[in-house]
């Protein structure tokens, strides 16, 4: 059985956090693409760009209000998180770098410990305590692996 992870984080307004969220879109797939490969068990990763709400209706924002990483994977959420925090590189620095344009100020992530502290506390699908998933639907059991073997 996969699991999600659903990671929402509202970011600054300002000029270059902007620009680090919309260049994070144009290199996501390039940079997480050759680590997601060797590792195998995430079986999809969407990386996008929450837009302002207008506060007028019919005029439109620019700008941001958040990024989205949606990802299915076949591990636990801190195993799955250690994978990438131990390979270096790839999801682990997009991540670590997002921290740095979070809305609400977040504590340097220089440890495995924080690194999943940082995860967990934007994920809007945690794991349920009772094991039983009642918000994520997979359509079979295979795992990244077995399907590409």
């Amino acid at each position: 059985m996969a699991s999600p992870l659903t990671f929402y984080l509202q970011i600054k307004q300002d000029k270059t956090s902007q620009a680090i969220a919309a260049g994070a879109i144009g290199t996501f797939t390039v940079g997480v693409t050759p680590g997601l490969t060797k590792n195998a068990i995430v079986h999809y990763a969407t990386l996008s760009l929450v837009p302002n709400p207008s506060i007028t209706p019919g005029v439109p924002v620019s700008g941001y209000l958040a990024v989205l990483l949606m990802t299915d994977f076949d591990l636990a959420m801190n195993p799955y998180l250690e994978t990438f925090w131990n390979a270096g590189g790839g999801i682990k620095d997009a991540l670590v770098a997002l921290a740095g344009i979070a809305f609400n100020p977040v504590a340097p992530v220089t440890t495995l410990t924080d690194f999943e502290n940082f995860i967990n506390a934007n994920n809007l699908t945690p794991a349920p305590e009772d094991g039983v998933w009642t918000n994520f639907y997979q359509a079979y059991t295979s795992t990244v692996k077995q399907i590409n073997s």
